[in-house]
C-alpha cells in the first residue's frame, strides 16, 4: 500500500461550533473511505491554522496521521484505572465515580461523587499510597482505585457523606511516621 502526504500551509474558515465538529467528522469518514478505495494505508497532514474567531486572530499548528490496518493485534486499553473483567464484575453494573483530590499541606482531602448509595454501603481501604473506594446501593455500585499523591494514614481523620458526596480527610505520613 502507498502513503499519502499533504502539507498544508493554511486552514481557512475556522468553525468552532457543533456544525464544524460534525463536518470534520464527516470529512474524516470520507477520508478513510477514499484511502481504502485508493489502497493507501497512511495519510498525514500538517500545517498552520490562520483565521479569525470572534474578531480575534487565531493561529497555531496542527498535525494528523490516519492509519488503516496498522497490523498487529487489536489492543483494548481499559478505561480508568480499574479492570472489572479481572474481578469478575459486570461492566454495566459498576460505575467509576468522579473523584477530586485536594492537597492541604499536611492533609489530603478526597471528594467522590457516589449518589444513590447509603453511608453504610461505602467502604474505603488505604494501602501503599492507594485508596480503594467501593460504594453500593440498591440500584448503583461504584468502584475506583485512586493513586494518592502522598502516603497517608490508613484510617481517615474525618469522613462525611451528604447528598451523594463523600469526603475523606487523610493525614499525610511524614518521614517520622513512616517508620
Amino acid at each position: 500500500m502507498s502513503s499519502g502526504k499533504d502539507d498544508g500551509t493554511e486552514f481557512k474558515g475556522l468553525n468552532f461550533g457543533l456544525g464544524g465538529l460534525l463536518k470534520g467528522l464527516g470529512d474524516l469518514i470520507d477520508l478513510v473511505h477514499n484511502m481504502a478505495e485508493e489502497g493507501k494505508d497512511t495519510y498525514t497532514k500538517s500545517g498552520d491554522i490562520l483565521g479569525n474567531h470572534n474578531g480575534r486572530g487565531v493561529q497555531g499548528r496542527y498535525g494528523i496521521t490516519v492509519r488503516l490496518g496498522a497490523g498487529g493485534d487489536v489492543k483494548l486499553d481499559k478505561f480508568g484505572n480499574l479492570n472489572l473483567r479481572e474481578e469478575g464484575s459486570n461492566w454495566d453494573s459498576v460505575l467509576e465515580p468522579v473523584v477530586d483530590i485536594y492537597d492541604e499541606g499536611d492533609h489530603l482531602v478526597v471528594v467522590a461523587e457516589v449518589p444513590g448509595v447509603t453511608e453504610e454501603g461505602i467502604t474505603t481501604d488505604v494501602e501503599a499510597g492507594t485508596l480503594r473506594l467501593n460504594a453500593q446501593g440498591l440500584q448503583r455500585q461504584y468502584r475506583k482505585v485512586i493513586n494518592l499523591p502522598a502516603d497517608v494514614e490508613t484510617i481517615p481523620l474525618a469522613t462525611s457523606y451528604k447528598n451523594g458526596i463523600l469526603e475523606c480527610k487523610f493525614t499525610k505520613l511524614t518521614a517520622e511516621l513512616r517508620g
